[in-house]
């Protein structure tokens, strides 16, 4: 089993409320190192400082849709600029469109969470990515 606290995990999402909302549920099934952002930029900044400071995250948690940057360009970004397929990488949406799931498959999405957060299938979600990125 996966040691949940070695796990690194970046939270982005503009809602506050949402972000605090999956900070809580992760920090519930035991992860304990979790930074935030607001929107694709800021997460992107702190993705590439991460990796410049050798701490990489081992998930993103990403909202859909946000202003500046939404989701599938913090993924595109991640699998194709940095070339980055070791890190976990879940949408958060409310969109439940055939073609918006498409595309972020292609791009390479690990998974995706359905707005409004289950809290067990979120759980089992995380945990099943966490044994695919292994942070031990």
């Amino acid at each position: 089993m996966t040691d949940l606290s070695k796990l690194r995990v970046l939270v982005v999402d503009d809602n506050p409320v949402d972000r605090l909302m999956i900070k809580t549920l992760l920090e519930t099934i035991g992860v304990v190192n979790i930074q935030e952002a607001e929107n694709g930029n800021i997460a992107l900044f702190k993705y590439k400082n991460a990796e410049t400071m050798k701490k990489q995250f081992h998930m993103i948690i990403s909202d859909w849709r946000m202003p500046s940057q939404d989701g599938l360009s913090i993924l595109k970004n991640i699998r194709t600029e940095s070339k980055n397929t070791k890190i976990g990488i879940i949408i958060a949406t409310s969109l439940n469109d055939h073609n918006h799931i498409q595309k972020a498959v292609i791009e390479g999405v690990d998974d995706f969470i359905i707005k409004p957060v289950d809290p067990a299938i979120f759980a089992e979600k995380v945990k099943n990515l966490a044994k695919k990125v292994n942070p031990l």
